[in-house]
C-alpha cells in the first residue's frame, strides 16, 4: 500500500457472516428507549426544531441496528488508521506518513466489501471499494472540498459480525481545522471510544482536553498506547505510566482505574495480528457482555439531553404567551440586550486572547534566534573537524554529502533542543489565555442562565463547561529535516581536493549561519500560523457555544411575540400545543432504567 495514495492491496475476504439476530436478545430491552427517541425526532419535526430532530434521529441508531460504534479517536499521526487495519485484518483504511484520514470512516460488517459516502447535504452514492482514498485520504480530498460528511464501509470481517462499527476520524491538531472540527463533530455519535495515544509525543493538554469531552459524551473508553515497536521496552513502559497518570488526572479518576493497553498495530499485520489480540479480545467481550447495556445508558443520556433543550425552550414560549404585550416585548428587549452584552464580552475576549497569543510567539520567536546563534559556534567546529579530518582519497562530492549530513543534522538537533526547553511554555501560556477566555464565556452563560431564569420562570438547560479547544494548538513537532540542504557550488568539485578543502573550510560559518537562520525561520513561521489558526478557530468556537443557548430561548420567545400580534385563537392553539408538548416530553422521560426494563 503507498504511504500517501492510499492505494489498497488486494484484501483477503474473511468469511464469517454476522451473529444471527436474535428477537429476545438483551438489546430489545431497550425498545422502549429507542420508540422514546423516535417519538421525540417527531415532536421536534412537529415543533419546528430540525437540528434537535437529527440529534434525536442519530441516537435512535445504534438501537435500531443494534450496533456500537466503536470510534479511534486522538492526535492526528497516533496510528489510528493502522490500528483498525490491525484489528480487521487486513490493510483497509488508508495510511501514511504525514497526516492521511480527513473524514470519519466507519467500517461494518457486509457479505462483500461495499463502499457508499454520504455527504453533507444529505445525498449518499454507492461507488467502487477501491475509491475508498478518494474521498478520505487529505491530499485527494483536501480540506473534503467534496463535502463529505462521513464515508461507511462494508467488510466481512469476523470482528464486526457481532455489531461493532469501527470508525476512523480525524485526527486533532493537524494544519487542518477543518480536520479537527469534524473530529470533534462526531463524538456526540461515540457508543464506545478507543482512544490511540503514542510513546513521543506522550498525552499533552489539549489532548487530554479532548478526553475531558469525549468523556462528557460517553463513560466507555478504551485506551490504547501504541507505536511501542518504536521505542525500547523500558521506553514504552515509562510512557505508559506516564500517560495513565495524565490521563487519571485529566479524568478525575485513580491511575489504577485506568486501562492502557499496549500494542504494535504496525507489526500486527506482519504476525497474524498477535500484536494486538490482547485488544481485539477486549472488544469482543466488551460489546458481548455489554453491548446491550452501553447502548441503553447512551441512548438514555442523548434522549435527556435533547429533551431538557427543546423543553426550555417551549416553556420560555409558554411562559412568553401568558404575558401582556407590553410586558412581553420588554422582556423581550432586555433579552436581545443581554445577548448583545455576550456577543460583546467574547468579542473583547477575543481581542485580549489573541494580542496574548500574538506575545507569547514572539517572545518565543526572539529566543529562537538567540539559541540558534548561540549553536552556531559549536557546529562550525564540528564542520571545520569534518573537513579537516577527511580521508585523503575521499572525493569532493562524497565529503560533500557527509558535510550536508552534518549541517543539517545538527542545525535541526539545535532546534529540537530549543523546542525541547521552550516549547511547553510557549504552549502553556497560549492554553491558560484560551482557558480563560473560556472561563469567562461559561460565567457570562451562567450569568445569562440565571437572568433567563428570573425573567421567564424557567432553568436553562446544563451545558458542558467549555474546557475544551477545538482546534489543537498543534505546538508539538519533529523538527527533524526542517532545515533545508544547502549544498555548496558544486561547480566547484572538479577542483583538487585539497583546494577544494581549504575553499570548504573558508565557508563554513556562512553556511552554518544560513543552514540555522533558514531552519529558525521556518520553524517561527509554522508556529506563528499554527498559534494564530488555533487561536481563530478556538474563539469562533467559544462564541458559537456562548451565544446559542440564548439564541434558542430568543428564538422562542419571537414566536410567541409573533403570535401575540395575530389573533387570540391563534395564540390559544398554540399554548394547547406546546402544553401537550410539555406532556409529552415529561412522558418521554419517565422510562424506567435498563435494569428495571430487564426485571419485569
Amino acid at each position: 500500500m503507498s504511504s500517501r495514495s492510499g492505494t489498497t492491496a488486494a484484501l483477503p475476504p474473511h468469511p464469517v457472516p454476522p451473529a444471527a439476530s436474535d428477537p429476545e436478545r438483551p438489546a430489545r430491552a431497550s425498545a422502549r428507549v429507542a420508540d422514546a427517541l423516535a417519538a421525540l425526532a417527531r415532536l421536534c419535526e412537529r415543533l419546528d426544531a430540525p437540528g434537535l430532530a437529527r440529534e434525536a434521529t442519530a441516537a435512535l441508531e445504534p438501537l435500531d441496528e443494534g450496533l456500537l460504534r466503536v470510534v479511534a479517536l486522538g492526535q492526528f499521526k497516533r496510528g489510528k488508521s493502522t490500528l483498525l487495519n490491525a484489528l480487521v485484518g487486513v490493510p483497509l483504511l488508508p495510511t501514511g506518513v504525514a497526516p492521511v484520514t480527513s473524514v470519519a470512516t466507519l467500517v461494518r460488517w457486509a457479505p462483500e466489501p461495499q463502499l457508499s459516502v454520504v455527504f453533507a447535504d444529505g445525498r449518499q452514492e454507492e461507488v467502487p471499494f477501491g475509491r475508498l482514498a478518494d474521498f478520505v485520504v487529505d491530499d485527494r480530498n483536501p480540506g473534503n472540498a467534496l463535502g463529505v460528511a462521513h464515508v461507511e464501509v462494508g467488510y466481512p470481517c469476523s470482528l464486526l459480525a457481532d455489531g461493532i462499527v469501527l470508525v476512523d476520524t480525524p485526527g486533532v491538531g493537524s494544519t487542518d481545522h477543518g480536520a479537527t472540527e469534524r473530529a470533534y463533530g462526531f463524538l456526540p455519535r461515540v457508543d464506545a471510544g478507543l482512544v490511540v495515544l503514542s510513546p513521543d509525543p506522550p498525552l499533552g493538554e489539549v489532548e487530554a482536553d479532548y478526553v475531558r469531552t469525549l468523556a462528557s459524551y460517553t463513560p466507555h473508553i478504551l485506551f490504547v498506547l501504541n507505536k511501542i515497536d518504536r521505542v525500547s521496552e523500558s521506553e514504552w513502559r515509562e510512557a505508559l505510566a506516564f500517560n495513565r497518570r495524565m490521563l487519571a488526572s485529566a479524568l478525575d479518576r485513580p491511575a489504577e482505574d485506568i486501562e492502557l493497553v499496549p500494542v504494535s498495530a504496525r507489526s500486527a499485520l506482519d504476525d497474524g495480528g498477535a500484536s494486538v489480540a490482547t485488544l481485539r479480545r477486549k472488544l469482543v467481550s466488551f460489546v458481548t457482555s455489554e453491548g446491550s447495556l452501553v447502548r441503553d445508558d447512551l441512548a438514555r443520556r442523548r434522549l435527556q439531553s435533547v429533551a431538557s433543550v427543546l423543553h426550555a425552550r417551549l416553556e420560555v414560549e409558554r411562559k412568553a404567551l401568558d404575558l401582556e404585550a407590553e410586558e412581553l416585548d420588554r422582556r423581550i428587549s432586555l433579552l436581545r440586550n443581554a445577548r448583545a452584552s455576550l456577543e460583546q464580552r467574547t468579542v473583547r475576549a477575543a481581542a485580549t486572547v489573541m494580542a496574548a497569543v500574538e506575545r507569547i510567539v514572539a517572545d518565543a520567536g526572539d529566543d529562537l534566534v538567540a539559541r540558534t546563534r548561540a549553536a552556531a559556534p559549536e557546529l562550525t567546529a564540528t564542520l571545520h573537524g569534518l573537513v579537516a579530518g577527511a580521508l585523503r582519497r575521499e572525493g569532493n562530492a562524497a565529503l560533500v554529502a557527509r558535510f550536508d549530513a552534518a549541517l543539517g543534522e545538527g542545525a535541526a538537533e539545535a532546534l529540537d533542543a530549543w523546542w525541547s526547553e521552550r516549547g511547553p511554555t510557549a504552549e502553556e501560556g497560549v492554553l491558560d489565555e484560551m482557558k480563560e477566555a473560556a472561563r469567562d464565556a461559561a460565567e457570562a452563560r451562567h450569568e445569562a442562565a440565571v437572568w433567563i431564569a428570573e425573567a421567564f420562570g424557567i432553568e436553562s438547560p446544563a451545558e458542558p463547561y467549555p474546557d475544551v479547544l477545538r482546534e489543537s494548538v498543534g505546538f508539538y513537532r519533529s523538527v527533524e529535516g526542517v532545515t533545508p540542504k544547502i549544498t555548496v557550488d558544486m561547480l566547484r568539485l572538479v577542483l583538487p581536493r585539497r583546494v577544494y578543502r581549504a575553499w570548504l573550510r573558508s565557508r563554513v560559518r556562512r553556511l552554518v549561519g544560513q543552514a540555522l537562520e533558514m531552519g529558525a525561520g521556518q520553524v517561527r513561521g509554522d508556529l506563528l500560523y499554527r498559534a494564530r489558526d488555533t487561536t481563530r478557530t478556538f474563539l469562533a468556537d467559544l462564541k458559537t457555544w456562548t451565544l446559542e443557548g440564548i439564541d434558542g430561548l430568543a428564538d422562542a420567545a419571537g414566536r410567541a411575540t409573533a403570535l401575540r400580534q395575530r389573533t387570540g385563537v391563534a395564540a390559544d392553539a398554540r399554548r394547547e400545543e406546546l402544553d401537550r408538548a410539555l406532556g409529552e416530553l415529561d412522558a418521554l422521560l419517565d422510562l424506567p432504567s435498563a435494569t428495571e426494563a430487564r426485571g419485569r
